[in-house]
């Protein structure tokens, strides 16, 4: 894990995640007090590609972890409809 500072907000990013181009984190760095207009650009236009990809991976990550719930939901009911003959409807033992 990386701890970034993004504009005052502090955001782990997980450095094992595919979808980051470590080139762009590596190019980032904090503007001096001497630098000039042009590093100072440069100085936020880093942090911005960095805020950027790690807004990108956190979706692609939230749309995964998505995914595979609807696939666990998937296969527990596809469970229970292969098994339903095996009980007994629960409306026998309620009186309806």
């Amino acid at each position: 894990m990386l701890d970034v500072d993004l504009l005052g907000r502090y955001v782990s990013v997980d450095m094992s995640a595919p979808t980051i181009n470590r080139s762009v984190l590596s190019t980032t760095r904090a503007p001096r007090k001497d630098a000039g207009s042009g590093d100072l650009i440069n100085s936020h236009l880093g942090r911005f590609k960095v805020e950027h990809a790690v807004d990108q991976t956190r979706s692609q990550v939230l749309k995964e972890a998505h995914q595979k719930r609807l696939k666990t939901l998937r296969k527990e009911l596809d469970y229970l409809k292969n098994s339903a003959w095996m009980y007994q409807p629960i409306d026998k033992f309620i009186g309806q």
